[in-house]
């Protein structure tokens, strides 16, 4: 089994039902710091630089997925497919629209437990 290199956890996103009132809560009460805000979403970074992002409630509440910083996205994508996870959606670079804007490197797998896994470069 080949074991890709994944430095760290880049980010957590959780939906939820109202996200300034989210966001206002992990600024004022748990020191977090807003990164990015945009239509619809919201990345803020902790007192230790990991970072929590944001979504509205869908089909999906809780926690959505754990983001994992990769330097090589598509490698590290093809290589979880070969080592039993699934694929959710394939790599594709998209900017996140906010200011500044983002433009990131990103792809999805679920592990063998069903898990969502996001694969994260900032580019």
């Amino acid at each position: 089994m080949k074991k890709t290199n994944f430095p760290g956890v880049h980010h957590i996103c959780m939906k939820v039902g109202d996200i300034q009132k989210s966001v206002d809560f992990y600024v004022s009460q748990l020191g977090y710091t807003v990164r990015l805000q945009w239509d619809g979403g919201a990345m803020l970074r902790s007192p230790d630089g990991t970072h929590l992002e944001f979504f509205p409630v869908d089909e999906e509440e809780g926690y959505s997925h754990v983001a994992y910083i990769c330097e090589d996205v598509d490698q590290a994508y093809n290589d979880l497919l070969q080592n039993g996870c699934t694929s959710v959606q394939e790599p594709n670079s998209l900017t996140i629209p906010s200011d500044p804007a983002l433009p990131v490197r990103i792809a999805f797998v679920r592990d063998p437990a069903g898990n969502k896994i996001e694969l994260f470069k900032e580019v």
